[in-house]
């Protein structure tokens, strides 16, 4: 499946010795001369690269055909940086993408980052070849051979990749919003629902320590997110509570106080319910001890009405019943 996929890739490619999804763009002539005498410098540089040759000849490849691209060292090893363009749906897009060529490249492949420094844009978490924090990877990588994949090869294929899934979307930071607000924009623009799943398993201990992982991974405005969410009262929770309704779900949390009040409110309910039962029961038995079978009748009806049963329903609530053992005993039998 992987060769017939790369092979495909190659025929597309084949169309255009660029890429096959945008105009070439053709190198000034000035190249000619410039391009040669950058290289030349290059070499003044004291590069640690073990196949130096290689390299210089992969750089020199790739800048004929991406003039805008730029190469500079990084502690004695080369980098390649610059915009990658690709189709999506019509339109002309473009990602920045940073390259490191390792100390033993070409034999080791490259390692590449989509970079969203601009804070107009953001790693999109659908698509399946950029990770979070932009690295790249694409099956060219995996299947890269140091005899015969190029700088080149490795860029067009990106681009390639890039058409099916782009690696970025636009989001839009040109309004004023509350916290709450933003939340709720942030949450839809930076497409980060997946936080949910992970957010309702941290402890508070761990919370700090979690927004600030959440403010490395995403751009520069999340810093202020994690921000609110970590010194607003409640701020956890109401984030949960916030995303759940995005999703259209249940709450997913009860905050202790409110857990004590449902449990109160479930016990003042049964000792209401049995305050009625024995006031009832009472009244009934001064009555005539001839009509004392008939009283208990009523009262065992009156237990078995609708009203009874809802007040006293739910999980773990106590059902008061009247004991007809001395026939005026009332016991309370939990669930």
């Amino acid at each position: 499946m992987r060769n017939e996929y790369l092979k495909i890739v190659h025929e597309l490619l084949l169309h255009n010795p660029y890429n096959g999804f945008y105009p070439p763009i053709k190198a000034p002539s000035r190249f000619n001369v410039e391009v040669p005498m950058f290289i030349h410098k290059m070499r003044r540089w004291g590069l640690a690269h073990t196949h130096l040759d290689d390299v210089l000849a992969h750089i020199k490849e790739t800048l004929y055909c991406y003039p805008w691209m730029k190469s500079e060292p990084v502690t004695n090893l080369l980098n390649f940086a610059g915009d990658v363009y690709y189709i999506y749906k019509g339109k002309y897009f473009k990602a920045f993408i940073t390259i490191y060529l390792p100390e033993s490249y070409p034999n080791d492949p490259p390692q590449a980052w989509v970079v969203c420094e601009d804070g107009t844009t953001a790693i999109d978490p659908v698509q399946m070849h950029v990770a979070p924090n932009g690295s790249v990877s694409i099956p060219y990588l995996w299947d890269w051979d140091g005899k015969s994949s190029t700088l080149l090869q490795f860029i067009l294929h990106m681009s390639v990749e890039f058409t099916s899934q782009p690696p970025t979307f636009a989001i839009d930071v040109g309004i004023n919003l509350s916290p709450n607000q933003e939340l709720l924009k942030i949450i839809l623009d930076y497409r980060i629902t997946h936080l949910y799943d992970e957010i309702i398993k941290i402890t508070p201990a761990r919370t700090y320590a979690f927004f600030d992982e959440v403010a490395k991974r995403y751009p520069p405005v999340l810093a202020d997110l994690a921000g609110h969410i970590r010194t607003s009262q409640r701020g956890v929770n109401e984030f949960i509570d916030i995303v759940a309704e995005l999703l259209g779900q249940p709450s997913k949390t009860i905050s202790k106080n409110m857990f004590i009040t449902i449990l109160v409110v479930r016990v003042l309910v049964v000792i209401r319910v049995t305050l009625e039962y024995v006031t009832l029961l009472r009244s009934e038995t001064k009555k005539s001890t001839n009509h004392s079978r008939p009283a208990l009748e009523r009262v065992q009806r009156f237990c078995n009405t609708q009203r009874l049963t809802r007040l006293v329903e739910g999980e773990g609530a106590c059902t008061p019943t009247v004991g007809f053992m001395s026939g005026r005993d009332v016991s309370c039998h939990c669930g």
